[in-house]
């Protein structure tokens, strides 16, 4: 069992901290404000991650067994994704079925992978 942190761009980080300044300077009545669409955004900013164990890949969202990926490639998202950062690897699996991810520690995180499934094609 294997876990691996998320990779996280310091822009998406830099484009929230101006909005956690201005809500320290406001009444009582905007705290909720402040928690609901501050500080769960952030926790859950930096609490993701993937854990690989045996056959198995577990993302926030599913489970993917690592037999079933076909390819790994790299691509690049624009500012509108709803994930934290803008470089991911893209897993393909089930007749282009696809999952977008950003492990922090990739080179390894692809090794593991290939480890368990030679026959991944890997586009990186």
């Amino acid at each position: 069992m294997k876990y691996y942190k998320t990779k996280s761009s310091l822009y998406l980080l830099l484009f929230l901290l101006p909005l956690v300044y201005s809500y320290f300077y406001l009444n009582e009545r905007r705290i909720s404000v402040f928690y609901w669409f501050i500080v769960i955004p952030l926790f859950s900013f930096f609490s993701r991650g993937y854990l690989i164990r045996d056959e198995t890949l577990k993302i926030p969202s599913e489970y993917i067994n690592i037999n079933s990926i076909l390819k790994i490639e790299r691509r690049k998202f624009n500012i509108k994704s709803k994930y934290f950062s803008f470089d991911k690897i893209v897993l393909t699996f089930d007749e282009d079925v696809t999952v977008k991810i950003s492990p922090k520690d990739e080179q390894n995180f692809i090794t593991h992978l290939l480890s368990i499934n030679p026959n991944i094609e890997v586009n990186i």
